[in-house]
């Protein structure tokens, strides 16, 4: 309480007020909504009243607390380019202005399609998947107070480059907000490819074939991510080569494929001293999944016959290009 000095008031009608006290109090952020405030007063004067005492009756008002904390919420998001099979990162940022404390507070984050949840620094908890729902609770939020923490994510290999990947979170208090404009944040990410295509070639283990047998190259084009290739995104330039005349008796793949080769076959088999076929993979090739091919040639005369073969990502970008090339 506090004591207010008035000193000698004039005598006035009982309608008229001779003083007036005002008193601005300060309502704690803490008090819960629907407290009731009540404030006391009373008067003390050195002449008695009519009823022969200087102290008259205590007085009360009594208010009702409304409490309401404006929560605001913001996201960033990197890196803004992420590529697919990698790990994206949430920066969540929330607030409250006030005047209370925010209660029970709780952000719930949606992640984009393609996107798992992986882990976060706030103790939150997956709600609910396909897309992943990301729930934090945070508790109290005292007024002016502001929180940040992380939810981190893992981008599905299998999402195609230039998808955008749209993330949107919100936040909610158990009190009374007066501006819910801004209690929600998006964050945007541009998902590309990257993928690291590995190639191995296999022919004739003693490097030589008597003239009219079979040799067979063995091609393996392995996936190590962390993208998976899409559809026509694996590019293989295959090149045989002789001082002689050679012919492909076979070329046989476990996947499908297109090919163009130079020159163009007839009926099914190559008959030249180079042959060069430029092949595209038609389905995709996941992430530690392999292509294998094989090709059958055959030679009715003693010949150098020397085969190549490059790879190519045609979807982004292949971080190791020194396993792209292989020649026996």
């Amino acid at each position: 309480g506090f004591f207010c000095p008035l000193g000698d008031v004039a005598v006035t009608a009982e309608s008229t007020w001779a003083a007036a006290v005002y008193v601005d109090v300060f309502i704690k952020p803490d008090l819960p909504d629907g407290t009731e405030v009540a404030n006391y007063a009373d008067l003390w004067s050195e002449t008695p009243n009519s009823d022969g005492v200087g102290v008259t009756e205590p007085v009360s008002a009594t208010v009702e607390v409304d409490a309401e904390a404006d929560v605001w919420l913001a996201k960033e998001s990197e890196p803004q380019k992420v590529y697919a099979g990698e790990q994206v990162k949430y920066t969540l940022t929330v607030g409250n202005r006030g005047p209370s404390d925010a209660l029970s507070v709780v952000v719930s984050d949606t992640l984009p399609g393609g996107v798992a949840y992986e882990i976060d620094t706030a103790d939150c908890a997956l709600a609910a998947e396909d897309p992943d729902v990301v729930e934090c609770a945070l508790g109290t939020l005292p007024a002016g107070e502001v929180r940040q923490f992380v939810i981190w994510g893992l981008v599905d290999p299998g999402t195609a480059p230039d998808t955008v990947l749209l993330n949107s979170a919100e936040a909610a208090t158990a009190v009374a907000d007066p501006d819910q404009t801004n209690n929600e944040a998006q964050a945007e990410n541009l998902a590309l490819g990257k993928a690291d295509l590995w190639l191995r070639k296999f022919g004739q283990p003693a490097g030589a074939v008597r003239a009219g047998q079979e040799l067979v190259y063995h091609i393996n084009v392995t996936n190590q991510g962390p993208s998976a290739a899409q559809s026509g995104h694996v590019g293989l330039n295959e090149l045989l080569a002789s001082d002689g005349t050679f012919m492909v008796t076979d070329v046989f793949s476990e996947r499908d494929m297109t090919c163009v080769t130079d020159p163009t076959p007839g009926v099914g088999v190559w008959v030249d001293q180079r042959l060069e076929a430029e092949c595209t993979l038609d389905e995709a090739l996941g992430v530690y999944e392999a292509w294998e091919l094989r090709i059958t040639v055959t030679a009715d005369e003693s010949q150098s016959l020397n085969n190549q073969a490059d790879v190519a990502f045609l979807g982004g970008l292949d971080p190791v290009m020194d396993n792209n090339h292989a020649e026996v």
